[in-house]
């Protein structure tokens, strides 16, 4: 993975340069991860930014379809460059934050399961983006 480099920002990035929103959520202290169906890792819930949506939109959206979560307020947490410098592509990304008070049983959809963590798992699906992320939520919640 050497030739991806990820740079976290403070700041949020504007939403057309934006491809992508992550969700870290916080369920009784505890990391909420999801694991696809045709998948062994977990992740962050995330998506692809639509065309009409703002990245806050987005995120709301992705994170009822992958969790069932709903009816949140979701806070800004940081935007993420990601560059892969093999293909000179560059991906930016806004990254949200939620405490969730309340869980749903997931219906059948992609995902197949969430789970909670107490510390970060090492088998994530992008730890190279994921780690860093969770690594801000922890400052964002005082987390040791």
């Amino acid at each position: 993975m050497n030739n991806i480099s990820v740079i976290i920002y403070d700041i949020s990035q504007e939403d057309k340069l934006v491809w992508f929103t992550n969700i870290v959520c916080l369920y009784q202290w505890k990391w909420l991860l999801v694991r696809w169906k045709w998948k062994t890792t977990w992740e962050l819930p995330w998506g692809h930014i639509e065309n009409w949506e703002t990245s806050l939109n987005s995120a709301k959206r992705e994170l009822y379809e992958e969790t069932w979560i709903n009816w949140v307020d979701l806070e800004f947490l940081c935007s993420r460059k990601l560059e892969m410098l093999e293909k000179w592509i560059t991906y930016y990304g806004n990254v949200y934050i939620v405490n969730v008070l309340l869980l749903w049983e997931l219906p059948d959809s992609e995902i197949e399961e969430i789970s909670l963590f107490e510390e970060i798992p090492e088998n994530l699906t992008y730890p190279f983006i994921q780690i860093d992320i969770l690594n801000k939520a922890k400052e964002f919640f005082k987390i040791r």
